[in-house]
């Protein structure tokens, strides 16, 4: 699947990278910060 095809689908608009519609998507990563700091922390980390 190519970057293109993703926008369309999720009728997104690209702002920049118009050049690079056509490259292949092979994977992807999602994630939120709270989610990195509760994983990453260790007691007494923050006071």
């Amino acid at each position: 699947m190519n970057i293109e095809r993703i926008a369309k689908e999720l009728d997104l608009k690209i702002l920049s990278g118009s050049d690079r519609m056509n490259n292949t998507v092979t994977g992807g990563y999602t994630g939120d910060l709270l989610s990195d700091v509760i994983a990453n922390s260790v007691k007494g980390m923050f006071g």
